[in-house]
């Protein structure tokens, strides 16, 4: 009778540290890890990519909610060279079915904002590839300065080729 009461007082504790930690585990947050891609994945011909380089153009997308140009913020260089390289751009320029990886340069700092929003449509005028650049336009034909982040997916590149997703729509993604 002794062994049975202790392996009852044995199977009563263990029912009960049990659902404590049934109590606790409900309590944490689901731990979901975030989506991954490879920079190959940046390549369907249902998307559109931008991509922007450094911190400082990723902040910009998460305090103002949109994807823009730092047109006004552009200093124009000193030779005709420089100065051509530095033209702002007031629209957000996208490319079409692949990511255009050659915008990273050599900055290992880089996101690709990936999105397919059916306001992108082709630059019917101007210097930028005409029919080939695609920029968020209104109804009327218009070019926009920007495109809402509900609209897109941001991806932060981690080194060798990977990237992770860290904004989503509009929100965070930790």
């Amino acid at each position: 009778e002794g062994h049975r009461k202790s392996t009852f007082l044995e199977a009563q504790s263990f029912q009960n540290t049990w659902s404590r930690l049934r109590e606790v585990n409900s309590a944490l947050p689901e731990l979901v890890s975030s989506p991954r891609r490879t920079e190959a994945e940046f390549a369907n011909p249902d998307e559109f990519y931008r991509i922007i380089t450094g911190d400082e153009a990723y902040r910009d997308i998460i305090n103002t909610g949109t994807v823009r140009t730092n047109h006004t913020s552009k200093a124009p260089g000193g030779s005709l060279v420089e100065k051509l390289a530095a033209r702002p751009t007031a629209f957000p320029s996208f490319s079409k079915g692949a990511a255009a990886m050659s915008y990273a340069g050599e900055n290992p700092n880089h996101y690709i904002i990936t999105t397919r929003d059916a306001s992108i449509k082709p630059s019917e005028s101007g210097r930028h590839s005409k029919g080939k650049t695609m920029f968020p336009t209104n109804e009327a034909g218009e070019h926009q300065q920007s495109l809402s982040g509900e609209k897109v997916q941001v991806w932060k590149h981690e080194g060798e080729g990977q990237y992770r997703l860290v904004y989503d729509q509009g929100k965070l993604v930790e």
